[in-house]
């Protein structure tokens, strides 16, 4: 039925007992789990038919109780249609066979892009309708004469502008405000705070001078070519290198 509705529509399948020992507590702890995965949207319990007998796990209590608590709907298709276990009075819709359960549950994709095309051929044809009216408006638009006047309201109002006055009292607001700054107050605070940061930058760039590091005992060794000798490997016996320390340089040669 799936395969004939919607090709490849994703089901996720629980192989439970039916039947039997253990068939109640097979089937309930299908849906528990069922009803714990996000992506599931509907659960569907399905088998054949069968005589009351083998039907009777489908009427357990404790399964019973498990669907109707169930938080994602439970169709139930058990048996034939003339087949009513209890777990079809408490499922949220009930089927008279598995197959009839899947037609429920699994949309026709046919219908659906049927529905789909419906619909964009109706918002294709509602747009046309919006364009032409909206092109009818800008049509019927006199450009001119309602240029004309905006430039004359726009005038009006210019003309109405005392520029002399609202210059003047904008600059005598301005006035009074800068007055109204005491900026020469923290200006001495300003300028000490600016002088003992100048100075901590000062520390910590002597601290970091190759200068100083060469006073705490340290020494610059190099080869012939200027290179620095990072590892005792890199020089080999013999070789004269010239060795900078914090007052002065001298020439050592490798012995091992």
């Amino acid at each position: 039925v799936v395969a004939a509705r919607f090709p490849g529509f994703p089901l996720q399948f629980c192989e439970v007992t039916v039947s039997g020992s253990g068939a109640a507590e097979s089937v309930t702890d299908a849906i528990l789990w069922l009803d714990r995965q996000r992506h599931v949207d509907v659960i569907l319990i399905a088998r054949g038919g069968g005589d009351a007998t083998q039907l009777l796990p489908f009427s357990d209590e404790t399964l019973c109780r498990v669907i109707a608590a169930s938080t994602t709907p439970v169709v139930s298709a058990i048996g034939h249609d003339e087949d009513r276990p209890l777990s079809d009075e408490l499922a949220d819709a009930r089927a008279g066979t598995p197959s009839i359960a899947a037609a429920m549950v699994i949309p026709d994709r046919d219908a659906l892009l049927a529905r789909i095309e419906a619909s964009l051929a109706r918002a294709h044809e509602g747009l046309g309708r919006r364009g032409e009216r909206a092109m009818s408006r800008l049509s019927s638009v006199r450009w001119r004469t309602a240029l004309d006047r905006g430039i004359e309201r726009a005038a009006s109002r210019l003309e109405r502008i005392d520029w002399e006055h609202s210059i003047d009292r904008g600059l005598l607001g301005a006035t009074g405000r800068l007055e109204r700054v005491q900026w020469r107050d923290g200006l001495p605070g300003r300028l000490e705070l600016a002088d003992a940061k100048l100075g901590g930058l000062r520390r910590s760039v002597e601290a970091l001078s190759p200068a100083r590091v060469l006073e705490r005992g340290y020494a610059v060794v190099r080869r012939e070519d200027g290179s620095v000798v990072r590892r005792a490997a890199d020089v080999a016996t013999g070789t004269v290198v010239d060795v900078t320390v914090a007052e002065g340089r001298f020439a050592a040669e490798v012995l091992t």
